[in-house]
């Protein structure tokens, strides 16, 4: 679906303008004519972005900017102020309201357009949920605090006196700390561990500066990091912000500017930063066993119907183990639950131990546990069973307290996948065994008989 602009504009003949070139570039382009009007369409028709003009008939565009922010559910939206005004006063106050960027009319299209690319493809690197930041429990003020202390911002540009000079301005504006490096020194595979970068300031010469851009956003440790690039010409910044550059200022930016729009490229990029590894702790939690760190049950089934496809298609093995603790319910009984904790902990530990590569072991239920084994047969198969069941009774476990040790054994029920054969049913059969393993009195492996 086209991303919606909403253009605040009073100037029919600009809204007219504007709307033609964000349609011929398949944006769908709504339109306010006031700041009223504005905040109304925000709520009515939630766009993606905004193009706003700071001289409105009933308000500053100021004021919209400010009121946008503090409102959760619009505050992340992309804003490109684009105005007449020229004047230092009006650039620095329109950045710290909250403006993403300032173009100043009349607007180079190239430009417009690979900002809008810029701010849209952000937004949707990492999508705010319905309802803004709150939705998640991040509360925006508190997130705010929470960035603002010291972080580690590299100068890189060619000319070393530029650098240094830079880094010091930089880093008493800011509060940051900053260094001076060069481009073999930030690319260089022997540098010294240690924090990496959460922003760079770049300088786009006209051999190499975009190359380096690019070869930023291939790197690992360095592709999510925010880039700020110093670059002449309106093509040249089109085209740095394609490659990845977050902003891009002239060289003859004002040091504040620079210290504005650089201390907000540390607050997102930290913001994102956060947003992905909330999102990935989310992943994993959805798919983890929160006492073992095991995976769980829904995520083990879903991964075991993978691994017998697998199977199928190259004509291999693989087999599938449930393992129950014995008599564990006297454990909790005799020492308590805190202390069964601790006994299914070192138990997973212990599996874990004792899996080959590639392995899938989940815990299934209270003390119960699911292993997968691709590419084993029936015999490579119980030559695993037999060390897990060595391995869980080998030592005794060390309890807290005046506790003894307790000595700990399981019980292994062990099917082998056929062709065909439901998921369900090859559990099963392995649940037939192990009911067979309890009831030979228990400590031992037993195999489930082929299906019918």
């Amino acid at each position: 679906m086209a991303s919606k602009i909403l253009i605040v504009e009073d100037s029919p003949i600009t809204r007219i303008v504007l709307r033609a070139k964000l349609a011929r570039a398949f944006y769908t382009p709504l339109a306010a004519e006031d700041g009223a009007s504005a905040l109304a369409a925000l709520n009515e028709t939630r766009p993606d972005l905004l193009l706003l003009d700071l001289e409105l008939p009933d308000m500053s565009g100021l004021d919209v900017l400010a009121r946008l922010r503090a409102d959760r559910t619009h505050a992340a939206t992309p804003v490109i102020v684009i105005t007449a005004c020229t004047d230092r006063a009006t650039r620095l106050a329109a950045l710290s309201a909250g403006a993403d960027e300032i173009l100043t009319k009349p607007v180079d299209d190239e430009l417009l357009l690979a900002r809008i690319r810029s701010l849209l493809r952000r937004s949707a690197d990492l999508p705010a949920p319905a309802g803004g930041d709150h939705a998640t429990g991040f509360d925006l003020a508190e997130a705010a605090a929470c960035y603002e202390h010291p972080g580690l911002v590299a100068v890189v540009t060619r000319c070393t006196e530029q650098r240094l000079r830079l880094a010091r301005d930089l880093a008493l504006r800011t509060g940051h700390r900053v260094t001076a490096l060069s481009r073999e020194d930030v690319l260089s595979a022997t540098r010294p561990e240690g924090p990496r970068p959460e922003a760079f300031v770049l300088d786009a010469d006209a051999d190499t500066g975009l190359h380096f851009l690019s070869e930023l956003r291939t790197r690992p440790d360095s592709s999510h990091a925010g880039v700020l690039l110093i670059c002449a010409g309106n093509g040249r910044a089109a085209m740095a912000f394609d490659l990845g550059a977050d902003e891009v200022v002239a060289p003859d930016v004002d040091p504040e500017e620079l210290a504005l729009r650089l201390a907000a490229l540390v607050r997102r990029t930290r913001a994102a930063e956060q947003r992905r590894s909330s999102l990935n702790d989310s992943l994993r939690l959805a798919m983890t066993d929160p006492l073992t760190g095991l995976y769980n049950r829904r995520f083990a089934l879903a991964e075991l119907s993978r691994i017998a496809a697998e199977a199928r298609t190259d004509a291999t093995p693989f087999s599938v183990l449930l393992i129950d603790l014995d008599r564990f319910k006297s454990v909790n009984d005799r020492f308590g639950h805190a202390t069964g904790d601790i006994v299914l902990t070192e138990i997973s530990r212990r599996l874990s131990a004792n899996l080959r590569q590639g392995d899938l072991l989940a815990r299934i239920g209270g003390e119960e546990f699911l292993l997968a084994l691709p590419q084993a047969d029936l015999s490579e198969a119980r030559t695993i069973a037999q060390r897990l069941c060595d391995a869980v009774k080998g030592d005794a476990i060390t309890l807290p307290a005046a506790a003894p040790p307790l000595t700990v054994t399981i019980s292994i029920g062990l099917a082998s996948g056929q062709s065909g054969e439901a998921i369900d049913a090859l559990i099963d059969r392995a649940d037939r065994a192990l009911f067979k393993a309890k009831a030979k009195g228990r400590n031992q492996v037993a195999t489930a008989l082929r299906a019918a």
